[in-house]
């Protein structure tokens, strides 16, 4: 495995004698005026390749240990492996942009931006893109996926928090009294826009938008995200199917729910990507 960093119109296939190359790349132009910034995992060749874009949890980034364990195993299959931070999602976000002015409408858009741009990588095979996405990132994936159903073959959700809706109203029951800024959550703090833009969101819209194959994965101790919230999800998407991890919490740490949570992904994957 060898690191680069290259601008992003030169991303085309350079190769190495490893099984993959791990370039840094930097995507300007999002509708927020930030500069996004993230790894491209690419697996040596020429052909066209399968294309996973994955997107992280609230606070978190895209250089957390199971992240780059996740893109590394999926180079290895074969798949290019787009990672990257939101603009404003958390205190080590290499993306420009506050914590205060991030949304999921706002990260939505910064996927959206990664999507567009990747299209026009001419190593990757437009017909065979899949959005990974954990905790917030699985809500922000099927925003997206729910808006451009011809373009995502397949979604693989981690702990999807598709009740933050629901936890917004019930922290703000007045609209109309929303605080400037929050670090209630403890891990970043967010402005008045990321309420606003979700509170009367409903994401049963965007699951019932989007026909393709999703893979809900979550573990039976997420005190975060109740399983109950997965286990509804299912029966909401047209084609939905789920695996619970025995034991897991919130975001899969330990070597063992990692290497469950990747043996079910890859048997998904398998199967819907032709």
């Amino acid at each position: 495995m060898k690191k680069s960093m290259i601008p992003l119109a030169a991303l085309l296939c350079a190769v190495t004698a490893s099984a993959f190359e791990v370039k840094d790349v930097e995507v300007s132009g999002a509708q927020t005026g930030n500069v996004l910034r993230g790894t491209l995992y690419l697996p040596e060749g020429t052909n066209q390749r399968p294309l996973i874009i994955a997107s992280h949890e609230l606070g978190s980034d895209s250089q957390r240990p199971w992240w780059v364990h996740y893109a590394e195993h999926w180079a290895e299959k074969g798949f290019a492996v787009l990672t990257f931070d939101f603009a404003g999602g958390g205190n080590r976000s290499r993306s420009d942009g506050k914590t205060t002015d991030m949304s999921v409408m706002t990260e939505a858009e910064d996927l959206e931006r990664m999507l567009r741009e990747a299209q026009t990588w001419d190593f990757v095979d437009t017909t065979r893109i899949v959005l990974v996405g954990g905790s917030q990132g699985g809500g922000v994936s099927t925003i997206v996926a729910a808006r451009h159903p011809g373009k995502i073959v397949a979604q693989v959700l981690l702990y999807p928090a598709f009740h933050l809706p629901d936890n917004l109203r019930t922290l703000y029951p007045d609209k109309n009294k929303l605080p400037e800024t929050d670090g209630r959550n403890g891990m970043i703090t967010i402005g008045r826009k990321y309420i606003l833009d979700m509170y009367d969101h409903d994401y049963d819209n965007d699951m019932k938008a989007y026909a393709g194959p999703v893979l809900i994965v979550h573990g039976d101790e997420d005190k975060v995200v109740p399983i109950e919230v997965s286990k509804r999800a299912v029966g909401v998407f047209p084609d939905a199917r789920m695996h619970t991890i025995k034991g897991a919490g919130h975001v899969f740490l330990t070597d063992e729910g990692q290497a469950e949570f990747l043996r079910v992904a890859d048997e998904f994957l398998q199967e819907v990507i032709q």
